[in-house]
């Protein structure tokens, strides 16, 4: 056993870039913006919901906030304020929830539950 095939064991694969652009493309056809739309910085309640979500889902698909900011092109520090809002607003919006729940279900996670802090119950 070598050093390059003991550090692939201890290494988790990351998930691939497509699953974090049909991530983008998902949230941005439930709001109803367009993907150049909600990689800028307009702040429209549409294109920031959709930014949040999908930092959020992305998160919960395991990505690391670096990948997302380097693929999609979001600040690091702002990837964490959106999955940060993304979770207090699905805490206390129910509509907003319901549509979060519906993306977070479209690829393989578990529903936001509410449990008062924020995020999700594991």
């Amino acid at each position: 056993r070598g050093p390059n095939k003991l550090r692939k064991e201890i290494i988790s694969p990351r998930p691939s870039a497509t699953i974090l652009v049909d991530i983008l493309k998902t949230t941005c056809i439930v709001n109803g913006v367009t993907v150049t739309d909600a990689k800028g910085k307009n702040r429209k309640r549409e294109m920031v919901m959709a930014r949040q979500m999908t930092c959020y889902v992305a998160v919960e698909c395991g990505f690391e906030p670096a990948d997302i900011s380097s693929i999609i092109e979001f600040e690091r520090s702002g990837v964490y304020h959106k999955v940060y809002k993304a979770g207090e607003l699905a805490e206390g919006n129910k509509y907003y929830r319901g549509m979060l729940n519906g993306i977070l279900k479209r690829f393989g996670q578990a529903e936001f539950e509410v449990n008062g802090s924020g995020t999700k119950l594991k």
